[in-house]
């Protein structure tokens, strides 16, 4: 009779531990969140983007971003800092997303082109570099939009983009103009320089 009450009991302390350890595992594998809305649709209203700019199609609410997917499997290092930036491809105007990820012993690199894997996958680069992007990133300011006269051809006034930081336990988001990729001169149409965006990119995705 002792023995079988020592079975049970054993049996009932096993079972508590094992239902403890299960919960503990689902509350450690709930999805990961960056406080970003990848719908856009909040920033854009209240940056008062017009119906026609670029990145209302862009940014459109039904596209499913895979970064959520990419978060709701994460099985790494947790996420102490991330950077996204949406943007259309230069030639076909495609959504081109780039996600930089940072984790307390490494930093990683996604592209994506209208959400399919393109090119780099979770490849490892530098934490020097990602640490200098994120701390010059979080300083910045949503720009003006760029206006009609500003614009020439080929190239599209008001915003282009999106770019999303997430760092220090905060998020922000903000869109992008033709500006923060490229700086030009409107009265001579040879005279452009890389924007901030792409000087930040640089060091990063074009690794010598």
């Amino acid at each position: 009779m002792k023995k079988t009450i020592i079975c049970v009991t054993l049996a009932i302390l096993l079972g508590i531990v094992l239902y403890s350890t299960n919960a503990q595992r689902k509350r450690s594998n709930s999805p990961i969140t960056l406080g970003w809305d990848l719908t856009y649709s909040s920033l854009l209203k209240s940056s008062e983007v017009s119906q026609d700019d670029l990145s209302r199609r862009l940014l459109r609410s039904d596209f499913k971003p895979p970064i959520e997917r990419l978060l709701s499997d994460w099985d790494d290092e947790p996420i102490t800092s991330s950077i996204l930036i949406e943007m259309p491809a230069s030639h076909g105007g495609e959504r081109v997303a780039v996600w930089l990820v940072r984790t307390e012993k490494q930093s990683y690199s996604w592209e994506f082109l209208d959400g399919k894997p393109n090119g780099r996958i979770k490849e490892p680069f530098a934490i020097e570099l990602y640490d200098k992007a994120a701390e010059t990133v979080s300083t910045w300011q949503q720009a003006e939009p760029l206006k009609p006269e500003e614009a020439r051809e080929g190239i599209p006034p008001g915003y282009l983009g999106a770019l999303n930081i997430y760092t220090g336990g905060q998020s922000r988001q903000m869109l992008l103009t033709y500006r923060d990729f490229t700086l030009i001169d409107i009265k001579d149409s040879n005279e452009e320089r890389p924007g901030r965006l792409v000087d930040v990119l640089k060091p990063i995705l074009f690794k010598q």
